[in-house]
């Protein structure tokens, strides 16, 4: 259900905005009470999302056509038309924000968003074109870009990232890590969770806090993986046109090595096509 909201603040636009001809922002806050279950989409521009205060979220965008000057006048129109309408729906807690009820209405308009939402927020954010960047957040986060980099961080709970073109970056999750990467590196370090981690084309960089399965695989580029030190896993390492190498089985840089690291455990499953992997622990 599509809701009309009250203006709480109107962002200014200041001089920087002021010298982009077309150019507005708008600003918004929600009251929410208790976990928060979030749907973000920016087609062009990005989403920059941390954790806020416990009772409401809030949203400010920039807003930016991406006509030649021949349309401005028509860009100019429609911004005007999302700063008095925001495409925001709210149904108690869950919230969509990026979905106007005209959907030509931000064709070729960049929206660039930045939001504030309480820590217990499940948080789905997809770009078509820009970057994500999520931190702070205590539930599931899931990242989807066609072209965009992707950074989430310091998240307790499970961490999905997905992007066809652009770098991926993860830090200090808590829970399983899902990132598949079309065209671009890949890299979770300081997790707690599993891993399943593939690119096209892109090296891959893991490391854990606490042994759980990790899954990485490459088409073309180097994996390095850094397992927790003195924790036992089994593993299954190959390279088609490269070589393996693993810290304790020094000399053997064969490419395709299986075996067991201290009394065995969660399984290490390392793959690449054209590039080295390389497992230390």
């Amino acid at each position: 259900m599509r809701i009309s909201l009250p203006v709480f603040a109107i962002v200014a636009l200041g001089t920087c905005t002021a010298l982009v001809p077309g150019r507005g922002a708008f600003e918004r806050t929600l009251n929410v009470s208790g976990p928060v279950d979030l749907d973000v989409l920016s087609e062009i521009g990005g989403v920059i999302l941390t954790a806020g205060a416990s009772d409401s979220v809030r949203i400010r965008a920039i807003l930016t056509p991406q006509f030649g000057p021949l349309d401005l006048a028509e860009a100019t129109a429609r911004i005007r038309a999302i700063e008095t309408n925001p495409p925001i729906e709210q149904t108690g807690n869950r919230i969509r924000i990026g979905y106007p009820g005209d959907a030509q209405l931000l064709t070729r308009i960049s929206m660039r968003l930045t939001i504030e939402v309480p820590r217990t927020t499940v948080v789905r954010a997809r770009t078509g074109s820009g970057g994500i960047q999520i931190s702070g957040i205590a539930g599931r986060v899931d990242g989807e870009s066609r072209s965009g980099r992707i950074v989430i961080s310091e998240i307790n709970g499970d961490v999905s990232a997905n992007t066809h073109s652009g770098g991926i970056l993860i830090c200090k999750s808590q829970g399983r890590v899902v990132a598949q990467n079309g065209s671009g590196t890949i890299e979770a370090t300081d997790v707690s969770g599993g891993i399943d981690a593939t690119t096209g084309s892109g090296a891959i960089v893991l490391s854990q806090i606490q042994p759980a399965p990790i899954r990485a695989h490459a088409t073309s580029g180097a994996i390095k993986v850094s397992l927790v030190p003195g924790a036992g896993y089994d593993f299954l390492a190959r390279s088609e046109s490269g070589k393996v190498s693993i810290s304790e089985m020094k000399g053997k840089n064969p490419g395709h090595l299986t075996g067991k690291l201290g009394g065995g455990g969660p399984l290490v499953d390392i793959s690449t096509k054209s590039s080295t992997v390389s497992i230390k622990r």
